[in-house]
């Protein structure tokens, strides 16, 4: 799965979804789906079927962090984050949460006025969650791990959080930007910035929503 070292630069990252892949470890097991970017799996999907009563999306969640953590632990390695859906509940979160901390992603963008839920929160959960440079913010800035816990925890942040962290981000910056005035300092003034921002900002709003 791995691929090749190469010059990975700004906009060029590889991201690929494989179906289906047979991993075998202490037993062989498929994951419905995985996320590479830049050949490492950095997302698991887990998938039920919504007409089938006896296959729910808490079975999805038992199947990834019970039986796949189990069987097949190399695959999560590198593993930010699992998705679980049934098509009409969707939900993702940590490997090392409860059930109950998984949560959907009901907004496509923050300026969106209504929550969906439902069939419709998977289509938020792609364009929003899933929406190339916001997942890759979500991965390097929103995902928090606990400096104090004694326990293999790691929390990942509800949409909420990550729309409120950004736009907070975003409105220092906006205040801080001066007129450009050719020379370049005050644009690597702002990007310094927005780099020491918002990994604090982002940790901040996770400990405080959590």
């Amino acid at each position: 799965m791995a691929e090749k070292l190469g010059n990975y630069r700004t906009n060029q990252n590889r991201f690929k979804l494989v179906n289906q892949l047979e991993i075998v470890g202490s037993e062989k097991r498929i994951p419905d789906g995985i996320l590479t970017i830049n050949g490492l799996p950095l997302v698991v999907f887990e998938f039920k079927s919504a007409i089938k009563e006896e296959a729910t999306i808490c079975n999805a969640f038992k199947q990834l962090t019970v039986r796949y953590r189990r069987d097949i632990p190399e695959l999560f390695k590198y593993n930010a984050f699992c998705v679980i859906s049934d098509g009409v509940n969707n939900k993702a979160g940590s490997l090392f949460a409860p059930y109950e901390f998984f949560y959907s992603w009901r907004k496509t963008d923050g300026g969106d006025l209504v929550e969906v839920d439902g069939i419709n929160s998977l289509h938020s959960l792609i364009q929003g969650m899933f929406q190339t440079t916001r997942l890759l913010d979500v991965i390097r800035n929103f995902i928090f791990f606990p400096d104090t816990s004694r326990h293999e925890e790691k929390v990942l942040c509800r949409y909420p959080q990550y729309y409120a962290a950004t736009k907070l981000v975003q409105n220092i910056l906006q205040h801080m930007r001066i007129e450009a005035n050719g020379d370049g300092v005050n644009r690597r003034a702002t990007a310094k910035a927005e780099r020491t921002l918002v990994p604090p900002v982002a940790a901040k709003a996770i400990r405080c929503f959590s």
